[in-house]
């Protein structure tokens, strides 16, 4: 029986797969690496972009036909919290959260 991976897993998968490479990975790339096809490496992908930690590139590669063609490459960040500030009249920032 297949255990079920949890989402905190592959994100971390994917991030950390995403350390590899500065300027991203193919889809098929990233279906290499972790083994698993394509398909679902979309699903994931299209997961990781819901929960905001999804970063798209682009970069040109070379077809078998000798000719160039732009493709997508996909970073997995983890993202930072912010703290908002806002300026109160006076000049005082204040902390939101």
């Amino acid at each position: 029986m297949s255990k079920v991976i949890r989402e905190d897993e592959w994100l971390a998968e994917l991030e950390r797969l995403s350390k590899k490479n500065d300027q991203g990975q193919s889809r098929a790339e990233i279906a290499k690496a972790t083994g698993k096809g394509e398909r679902q490496v979309l699903v994931l992908l299209q997961r990781a972009k819901e929960l905001g930690w999804l970063v798209l590139g682009w970069r040109t590669a070379i077809k078998i036909n000798g000719y160039p063609n732009t493709i997508p490459v996909y970073r997995i960040v983890r993202p930072a919290t912010i703290a908002h500030r806002s300026v109160k009249a006076g000049g005082k920032r204040k902390e939101s959260r």
